[in-house]
């Protein structure tokens, strides 16, 4: 049990590696649309910043003192209602005057903040302008017609802080945004296009054999129909070149379930190279391969593991002239006997039925389910059989992860039609 819970945890590992791997790959490949996107909003926001004026900002820091008698919070309210008056359009209009500036009033309204000290009592006179020096004017033309005004309100104020500069600007660097937001527009591209891809099942689809090669590194051979023998027979090549001499081959079906005549065919071309060959329908819950061969599904395998009926009598013949008998599936999953104890029990009948070669059929869920612990427990070659229209290439890749986690050799994969292995036989 704690090796099952190991293998699993390393496969669901390699799972997770393939799809990130598959994730950059697909960033990789769509490089050209990335950085054009990257480049056109940098370069839009660059020149919407190298267009805007850049900013210098002044200070100057007044104190309210209340001309009576009077405690903190007096000198806190006449800050604040200094400050407010200061604040006004009339109020502005003539500091504006009295600056000698030639602004208009609706942009000096945008440009200078009055506001209140954390320290009762004091008023903080902010000013920014596109020169530093007409910042400073501004502000300290604001700070002489609120001491002049204050007597009129039975208070003082006095200039505490006169106006300066630091003479830095205070707009932010246009290069240093665009640089920015470049980057993540190219992020936020790459994570749309992958995922708009995924939503329509086209993330690297599987087309030529040479890109199933290229990915997992086996050969490959796509097989134009299941029914024609010219079809059917250019797996016999396959077979001679990566089967022949693989006492037992494991052929995993993925994409639709339960389909298993590629498998079949492979069993009566192995009969063409081995003097006893050994097919099994290890797929319990979705059998077909006594319907490829037009025989009872049971008594079979399940009888079998059960011992109700013996492996003699429910080996059937597919051909008059083949050497290849087929081990149904059987009625149901043995009672007692799911899942790996299953496969483990098929694996002594493989090994007792005493066959030159045979050809164990399964199919592959969408995780690591029981059914896949069968090309651990055989000592076998895998094929895969899969449809690449329904399946993608980082599908096929994670079916191939997984196979190899739990152990399994991978030596080839089969691609055929899905209208042809859709129809039932």
């Amino acid at each position: 049990m704690n090796q099952r819970r190991g293998a699993s945890a390393d496969a669901y590992e390699t799972i997770a590696r393939s799809e990130f791997s598959d994730h950059l790959r697909e960033m990789v490949k769509r490089w050209k649309i990335i950085l054009l996107a990257s480049v056109v909003v940098g370069a839009a926001l660059l020149f919407l910043g190298l267009r805007e004026p850049v900013l210098y900002e002044a200070n100057a820091t007044m104190l309210a003192v209340s001309s009576g008698e009077g405690d903190a919070n007096d000198a806190e309210f006449r800050a604040e209602q200094a400050a407010e008056l200061a604040t006004t359009r009339s109020a502005l209009s003539r500091a504006v005057t009295r600056s000698g500036l030639n602004i208009e009033i609706d942009d000096v309204e945008s440009h200078v903040t009055i506001g209140l000290s954390e320290t009762p009592g004091f008023i903080v006179i902010n000013v920014t302008a596109e020169d530093p020096s007409d910042a400073v004017v501004l502000a300290s033309a604001i700070a002489e017609q609120m001491a002049e005004e204050a007597p009129e309100r039975n208070a003082s104020i006095l200039l505490v802080d006169p106006a300066r500069s630091n003479g830095k600007s205070i707009s932010g660097s246009p290069l240093t945004g665009a640089i920015l937001a470049s980057i993540a527009t190219a992020l936020l591209t790459a994570e749309a296009l992958v995922a708009l891809r995924k939503l329509r099942g086209r993330l690297s689809p599987i087309s030529p054999d040479a890109d199933i090669q290229r990915t997992l590194g086996v050969p490959s051979i796509a097989v134009g129909s299941t029914r024609r023998a010219t079809d059917v027979d250019s797996l016999v090549p396959f077979f001679s070149r990566t089967l022949s001499d693989r006492p037992v081959v494991t052929v995993v079906q993925t994409g639709p379930v339960g389909d298993a005549r590629i498998a079949g065919h492979l069993g009566v071309i192995a009969g063409r190279f081995h003097n006893r060959v050994l097919m099994v329908d290890a797929d319990v819950n979705g059998a077909t391969l006594h319907r490829h061969f037009a025989v009872k599904r049971s008594p079979g395998l399940s009888e079998v593991l059960e011992g109700s009926a013996q492996l003699r009598e429910t080996l059937k013949k597919v051909d008059a002239n083949s050497s290849t008998a087929l081990l149904s599936a059987g009625s149901s999953t043995p009672d007692g006997l799911s899942g790996s104890a299953r496969i483990r029990a098929t694996e002594q009948v493989v090994i007792n039925a005493g066959a030159d070669a045979a050809i164990v059929s399964v199919t592959a869920g969408s995780s690591l389910d029981d059914e896949l612990v069968c090309v651990h427990q055989f000592p076998s070659a895998v094929v895969l059989v899969t449809d690449p229209h329904k399946l993608t290439l980082a599908d096929l890749r994670r079916t191939a992860d997984q196979i190899r986690s739990v152990g399994g050799r991978l030596v080839g994969v089969i691609t055929a039609p899905a209208q042809e292995l859709d129809a039932g036989e």
